[in-house]
């Protein structure tokens, strides 16, 4: 029998236990019965109404307060996992209002990709779209049931101010019938809310995991976006202390003619580099707006709020991390959230015989894995390697400059040759900041990886 047809005759059933239960011989007290009838009744026609209208709706803009299984913070007590503001389920406030302001942290990306985004708008809607029918029902059926109940509770706290013990018998008589054809039998009201929130609950799931491998990639594809912005910031950084340095000299070569100690051909020299910095720096500010825009539309700012949007900074370098890492049990935990091994485990074969190609795929994606978290394992010792270096780089060259910077200040020293030493000096400075931005993200892939999340 189709589910909505079984759940009026049900309730029609209910209902008609509600009406009919009466004791025999004794008249009780009528204004007390009705009120519990009417009580009763109003609770059976709500809920035929809606059982029999949901058909017939349209998607509507509703918050749903069905349970489902899974949820990504604790119990959820929505359809989708999130209220009607969008906030999920058991996220603590400190967390919501980060997601709410213009600044994007790298830690943020997970959240934004599943609550904010253009795929995880797509994800809400197709939930809402595919289940808002069964919402209602359950919904529907809930409410019902706590009326039902509250008649029950009237009914009880009469018969105890009864003074009558046949109307006391029949008042307790009647919520006891109702009592059970609340929850006793396989389509009694509370069994078809049960197995409506089932279905709700396997629905979400399924359409979840449906999207869960475009989610990794976005993921992964954020977060290299991230550490591609970081880097431009660091290379911005060094043209503006190019601008400032061929600013000085312009200047000061500028002076210099007046007192005729610098040719003309020397202030065009001034000129020409510093028009030569401002021009890469305008660029890469233009590449930073370009790259903090796509990150922002992508998730999910609207283009007209894009430029107020702020992308943070990459958690330091933590150089004892990979030191403490053991590549076999990582390996293992990859393998336990990686897509691309989960679908080849779960294939399934009917070629029970012989080598099959299931066995090669299965195979294949479990060396890829091994094959990527090795090399992910080495990147990240080598980045850190090369992090010490041009950290001591940076030192050498930091040392050279504050040198620099007393000679050339008691003119032992030209400036062409204190130039050349100042540009080494922010040249060093980009390399040793490049080095902890490209340590920190190979740190964060490794343990992106652990997650299933590789770029």
């Amino acid at each position: 029998m189709h589910f909505r047809a079984r759940t009026l005759l049900t309730l029609q059933g209910v209902m008609a236990s509600q009406v009919q239960v009466r004791h025999p011989e004794k008249k009780v007290k009528m204004k007390q019965n009705r009120r519990g009838e009417m009580k009763n009744r109003r609770a059976g026609a709500l809920l035929l109404a809606l059982v029999v209208g949901t058909g017939a709706f349209e998607t509507p803009a509703w918050a749903a307060t069905t349970v489902i299984s899974h949820p990504l913070y604790g119990e959820s007590t929505n359809l989708t996992g999130q209220d009607a503001s969008g906030r999920p389920d058991g996220m603590d406030d400190a967390t919501w209002a980060a997601l709410q302001d213009d600044v994007i942290e790298y830690s943020e990306i997970p959240n934004l990709v599943e609550y904010r985004s253009i795929l995880g708008k797509t994800q809400t809607a197709m939930i809402s779209a595919n289940a808002s029918s069964m919402v209602e029902m359950s919904d529907a059926l809930s409410s019902a049931i706590k009326d039902m109940r509250d008649t029950i509770s009237d009914l009880r706290d009469q018969a105890e101010s009864s003074t009558s013990a046949e109307e006391k018998q029949a008042l307790l008589m009647q919520a006891k019938l109702m009592e059970a054809a609340i929850g006793s039998g396989s389509e009694s009201p509370k069994a078809l809310e049960n197995q409506t929130n089932s279905g709700i609950s396997t629905l979400v799931t399924k359409l979840k995991q449906g999207l869960h491998p475009s989610k990794v990639a976005l993921i992964a594809g954020m977060n290299s976006a991230f550490v591609g912005y970081q880097s431009l910031v660091e290379l911005r950084d060094m043209y503006q202390a190019q601008v400032a340095m061929y600013q000085r000299m312009l200047e000061r070569s500028t002076r210099q003619q007046a007192l005729g100690s610098a040719t003309a051909l020397e202030v065009q020299q001034a000129q020409v580099n510093l028009q030569g910095a401002q021009l890469s720096l305008s660029k890469t500010e233009e590449q930073l707006r370009s790259v903090r825009d796509a990150i922002a539309l992508t998730l999910g700012w609207n283009a007209a709020d894009t430029a107020k949007v702020t992308i943070g900074t990459l958690p330091a370098y933590d150089a004892s991390y990979m030191a403490g890492r053991n590549l076999e049990a990582d390996i293992a935990e990859a393998k336990l959230h990686n897509v691309s091994y989960g679908t080849a485990m779960g294939t399934v074969d009917k070629n029970l015989t012989g080598y099959t190609t299931t066995d090669i795929a299965r195979r294949s994606a479990e060396q890829n894995l091994n094959i990527t978290m090795t090399d992910l394992y080495n990147a990240a010792v080598q980045a850190g390697t090369q992090y010490e270096s041009a950290q001591l780089g940076f030192q050498i060259a930091d040392r050279q400059k504050a040198s620099a910077d007393r000679m050339f200040a008691a003119g032992m020293v030209s400036a062409t040759d204190y130039a050349g030493t100042e540009l080494q000096y922010i040249a060093s400075k980009m390399q040793a900041d490049i080095s902890a931005v490209n340590a920190s993200a190979a740190v964060l892939s490794y343990q992106a990886a652990l997650q299933g999340i590789l770029s």
